[in-house]
């Protein structure tokens, strides 16, 4: 039987009838795609995985609120107005910290304390000045201000901020120093977690997602203090939360763990380690998140501190980078010729930042703060002139500025009626 040949025809006629349904295929794709495009091109608002400091941490519906209040009352300085000095100098050291645009994002987050929220930065970038507070929680407005570096970043449980020598941040200049300092600092002067952030350009959501991100990340292991005061600030009056594993974490844990650090653990002379055990002890006095037992051992520690310290501190008022050593013997604080440097800027500054707000049952003598706070405002005095050296050391002078708001009341013979500030915030 002959063999039957295809007509060439037939497969034309074929092809044709593959291709029309593929091509209206392609077609609604090309439409479908179209419309993600435009969906993608407006903000969007997303959700993360889980909220782990409501629905599975017991935190009221009202600790936004209660949030806020609480971090006014945990700042609230115990100590103030110790001596009398002209203040129009710790106007204008307050006038030469104010932002200029090659800021980094750490010396953002110490301008932050002393401008407040409203503070406002020249972007050349943007064109225009801004607001710090919406440049840093804005990923479109600070990629162009930061040169193309975002301070903000999505992850699986909510955002995060960046760290200095993080790989997901290309410029360091957009980083945080430290993990926590940039939530710690929004928390610590009043932002609200509803505040809207934008950590990518099409995408929106609240501060709160900064929090979700470190409650279900955080762990009693490296660099915690800033975390610790961001959590002492933004999960009470819940005692407790949960990370990512479902895992309770309690702020006992939190306070044996600071307990237990060595006395220079932390960044700036360990000092940060004292400053987030005040946070602790102070929430902890608005709202109950302590047993006895951790409040015992957390007090215990800050007074041991607290008279080490006080026999530390050098007849002018000073300490230096030997603070936590003994305070007698060949190797001890007081054995170095004081040099009047940087470092005992730190140490001072951030001392007197948490000394402050301790309760006056566990504060130091009054004496303690003069010397201090004495010795703090000539130091700065004589470099009051030296705009460059200032802006150098930006992170311990506004430490020191800070305290200098709350503890130098104004000469009587001085006619300005700028009270002492009424609140002070670590950073």
């Amino acid at each position: 039987m002959a063999e039957k040949r295809s007509n060439p025809g037939d497969f034309a006629d074929a092809r044709r009838k593959i291709r029309a349904p593929v091509a209206a295929v392609l077609a609604s794709s090309v439409v479908v795609f179209g419309v993600s495009i435009l969906a993608v091109s407006r903000r969007t608002t997303w959700h993360v995985q889980k909220d782990l400091t409501h629905a599975d941490n017991n935190v009221a519906s009202s600790a936004e609120n209660a949030s806020a209040r609480l971090c006014a009352e945990v700042f609230a300085p115990r100590t103030t107005a110790v001596i009398a000095v002209d203040r129009s100098l710790i106007r204008e050291l307050t006038e030469v910290l104010r932002p200029v645009p090659d800021d980094s994002l750490s010396t953002l987050l110490h301008a932050l304390p002393v401008f407040g929220p409203e503070v406002t930065i020249e972007s050349e970038a943007l064109g225009h000045n801004v607001r710090v507070v919406e440049l840093i929680l804005d990923s479109e407005s600070a990629g162009r201000h930061f040169g193309g570096a975002l301070p903000l970043c999505r992850t699986r449980y909510g955002a995060r901020f960046p760290v200095v020598d993080s790989p997901i941040s290309p410029s360091q200049g957009a980083a945080q120093a430290h993990p926590g300092q940039a939530l710690a600092t929004l928390a610590s002067i009043g932002l609200p977690m509803s505040t809207a952030i934008y950590p990518e350009a099409n995408l929106v959501a609240s501060l709160g997602a900064v929090r979700q991100d470190l409650c279900a990340n955080f762990s009693l292991d490296g660099e915690i203090y800033w975390d610790a005061v961001a959590l002492c600030l933004l999960v009470p009056p819940a005692a407790s939360w949960r990370n990512k594993f479902a895992d309770e974490l309690t702020f006992d844990a939190l306070a044996v763990e600071l307990v237990n650090r060595g006395l220079t653990d932390s960044a700036c002379l360990g000092i940060h380690r004292l400053i987030a055990l005040t946070v602790l002890m102070r929430m902890d006095e608005c709202t109950e998140i302590l047993s006895d037992d951790a409040r015992n051992l957390a007090r215990k520690a800050l007074r041991q501190a607290i008279d080490l310290i006080t026999a530390n501190q050098f007849p002018d008022g000073h300490w230096n980078s030997k603070w936590a050593l003994a305070s007698v013997g060949p190797e001890s604080a007081l054995s170095e010729r004081p040099t009047h440097g940087v470092w005992d800027l730190v140490a001072t500054g951030h001392h007197l930042e948490w000394l402050v707000l301790l309760p006056r049952d566990l504060a130091p003598p009054l004496t303690v703060f003069r010397n201090a706070t004495s010795w703090l405002y000539k130091f700065l005095q004589e470099r009051s002139r030296d705009a460059d050296w200032l802006r150098k050391w930006y992170c311990p002078v506004s430490h020191g500025v800070r305290v200098l708001r709350v503890l130098a009341i104004g000469d009587p013979k001085e006619s300005s009626n700028n009270p002492p500030e009424q609140s002070t915030v670590p950073n």
